[in-house]
């Protein structure tokens, strides 16, 4: 039987489910990211050895993973940063720098994935035998993990289970389109339908290996909203993409997504994401969204969101000039959920903000405040 340790970012149901459903040919330890704090490098290093393989999704390089031993085994890098990547290999295939550079580029995942596949395809002469196949299952765990889902989970640990041995059979990667619309009641075939007596909001989402663990929060919302909704997933990277497509005619745009609109994680310049949302009147309002943080942490500690938190759903929105960053969701036994109280709180805010752009300047009212410093 492999013995899979997966290092995941991703928090959801379908995840652990996909574990339980393929214990008969593989035992799997899950290491949540958040929770790498909790352990030591020993602890980590005891974990490596105890694997066959080792999967890694992280943001990034933490330290603690960079850090561990981790000899001749097996090491998938799903996602990670380029110290990690440097160490990636299956069998006889080891990451090309060229291929590992491309992973950290600023495309969509689809995009470094395909860019990825065609650089080891044409190092298919020159590295030695069985490695191209090693580096092809290498890309296919990759297409599993980034687009997400139960059956995507569960045949990423039936492949690695064949490559260890098991009588199993592996259906191929079912990949998610980069952005389009999706409905927590109506699923991939809704079409919105805008009254033209409400104020319309786009809700941005995550796509893909992130898809599950947005909707909670995001059915929450919808309910919640006084408006018409048009919810969109997108990749993370195409944001901007997404906003230019889909939300021609909105009033404002929520955005459930990490960092900035354009770009992502690797960032972009938030100039043409400003200009947008001032040639078409619209507010952009970016709730705290802890996805990778206990509410129980978070209710517990002082300063509330964490390091990452603070820059990923806070500091680099407000570049792009989103605003009312209330926590609205996080993770509780391992899933991520909405805190209703809050999502109340932030979703009274978006509908006020929305009556008042609605309401003639002659009836708005204007405080100033005056601040006299010191001591004000």
């Amino acid at each position: 039987m492999a013995k899979v340790l997966l290092v995941s970012t991703v928090i959801n149901k379908s995840l652990t489910k996909a574990v339980e459903d393929v214990e008969d040919c593989v035992d799997v330890k899950l290491v949540y990211s958040y929770s790498l704090y909790n352990y030591s490098v020993e602890e980590i290093q005891k974990l490596v050895d105890w694997a066959d393989i080792v999967l890694i999704d992280v943001r990034g390089d933490p330290a603690i993973l960079s850090n561990v031993n981790y000899g001749e085994k097996d090491v998938v890098v799903l996602v990670g940063g380029t110290t990690l990547m440097s160490k990636a290999k299956l069998g006889k295939f080891k990451m090309p720098a060229k291929a590992g550079t491309a992973i950290g580029s600023s495309e969509t995942m689809k995009k470094r994935i395909e860019k990825m596949q065609k650089i080891i395809e044409g190092l298919g002469k020159v590295l030695p035998f069985g490695a191209l196949k090693d580096g092809r299952d290498y890309v296919k765990l990759m297409k599993y993990w980034t687009n997400g889902g139960h059956e995507n989970y569960k045949n990423m640990f039936l492949l690695i289970a064949k490559r260890f041995g098991a009588d199993v059979n592996v259906d191929e990667p079912v990949e998610f389109p980069e952005h389009g619309i999706y409905h927590p009641t109506y699923g991939f075939d809704y079409k919105p339908v805008i009254d033209p007596n409400k104020p319309t909001v786009g809700v941005l989402f995550y796509g893909g290996m992130h898809f599950e663990q947005c909707l909670k929060t995001l059915d929450e919302l919808i309910k919640r909203l006084n408006t018409n909704v048009i919810p969109v997933y997108t990749e993370g990277i195409l944001g901007l993409r997404a906003v230019e497509e889909y939300f021609k005619e909105v009033d404002a745009i929520v955005s459930l997504l990490w960092f900035r609109l354009n770009g992502g994680p690797l960032g972009g310049d938030p100039r043409p994401t400003v200009e947008l949302l001032k040639k078409r009147k619209t507010k952009l309002f970016t709730p705290a969204l802890m996805y990778n943080q206990k509410i129980e942490d978070w209710e517990r500690d002082e300063r509330g969101l964490n390091v990452i938190q603070t820059i990923t759903t806070v500091v680099l929105p407000e570049m792009d000039g989103g605003v009312e960053p209330i926590p609205i969701c996080g993770v509780r036994n391992n899933e991520v959920v909405p805190i209703e109280d809050r999502v109340e709180k932030f979703t009274n805010r978006v509908n006020r903000w929305l009556e008042l752009k609605r309401k003639p300047n002659s009836e708005k009212k204007i405080a100033i405040i005056v601040y006299n410093y010191p001591p004000g």
